[in-house]
């Protein structure tokens, strides 16, 4: 899985910051959520043919290990989940410029400060509080995610029989 932070505020993505709230305590702040790729990489070994393709096979490897999530913008709880690095982590999806030392514009997207975490989790509790509440109540609408890429009803048993109206086009990859 990659993770969105758009899912999450959408309520489509609520597994791993639910998880971070059953871990949470009150003497720890959580430094990131992560999703870990658990079966092993596959890469093209057909290109590999001496000892110098080898270096270049782990690289390819620890890239594809990456863990996927965001992590709390700070240096030492970076330091701590990535370890030391120049370029890019092999543990977490960050890069650091060569000119400044800091992070790449395009790690932003991985970066979050302990506030705005906060308020992710604030949200992620009113909306299954809600979630909740409507199953409860026998309230349970058909929603489920639709998109240009997304096919809600690909592989789901139930298609033909829950008058689900797939013909609705109105709605882009952004969460509806």
């Amino acid at each position: 899985m990659k993770f969105d932070v758009n899912g999450v505020k959408a309520g489509y993505m609520l597994q791993l910051m639910l998880y971070l709230e059953a871990a949470r305590e009150e003497k720890r702040k959580p430094a990131g959520v992560f999703y870990f790729l658990i079966q092993e990489p596959r890469v093209d070994v057909d290109r590999i043919v001496d000892d110098s393709g080898a270096s270049e096979l782990e690289e390819n490897i620890r890239n594809k290990s990456q863990m996927d999530g965001i992590v709390v913008d700070k240096d030492e709880v970076i330091r701590e989940i990535a370890g030391e690095f120049e370029g890019t982590s092999s543990v977490i999806k960050l890069t650091k410029t060569k000119t400044t030392g800091g992070f790449d514009k395009r790690c932003e997207k991985y970066l979050i400060s302990d506030e705005a975490l906060d308020g992710l989790q604030s949200e992620v509790k009113t909306m299954t509080t809600k979630l909740c509440e409507e199953i409860l109540s026998g309230r349970i609408e058909l929603r489920p995610k639709q998109g240009k890429k997304v096919d809600p009803c690909k592989y789901c048993q139930y298609h033909s029989i829950c008058n689900f109206d797939r013909s609705f086009s109105g709605c882009s990859y952004d969460y509806v």
